[in-house]
């Protein structure tokens, strides 16, 4: 099963045509990066877990290694590869208006249903 990308809005996975995934690196400080990266437009986000990804669609051309350039120019896929200390930096931005949704209480929905009874 493929996996999907974490950031805000994306629904992209490793299937996609042209598309790589990237796990969070192992690197404390770097992952970090990541995570805080990620938590600009997921603001709720827990953190990622063993299989989350982000896709390369939220790095630059500039955080891609070059090599491979013969498979492009015979039109093969290659997987993207990262330069070490790659940091993703391309993410939609949020409207002002539209916010995470918020799990609902059920004990307050359900103490409010009473209280307009009684």
């Amino acid at each position: 099963m493929p996996n999907r990308c974490v950031a805000y809005g994306c629904n992209n996975s490793s299937s996609d045509e042209g598309i790589s995934t990237f796990h969070f690196p192992k690197n404390a400080k770097l992952r970090k990066k990541w995570i805080n990266q990620v938590k600009r437009t997921r603001i709720a986000w827990t953190g990622p877990s063993d299989h989350s990804v982000i896709c390369s669609e939220h790095f630059s051309s500039e955080c891609f290694e070059t090599k491979g350039r013969l498979y492009q120019d015979f039109g093969l896929r290659l997987k993207k590869e990262l330069k070490e200390g790659a940091i993703p930096s391309i993410f939609k931005r949020i409207a002002a208006d539209v916010k995470e949704p918020v799990a609902k209480k059920l004990a307050y929905e359900k103490r409010e249903r009473l209280r307009v009874i009684t």
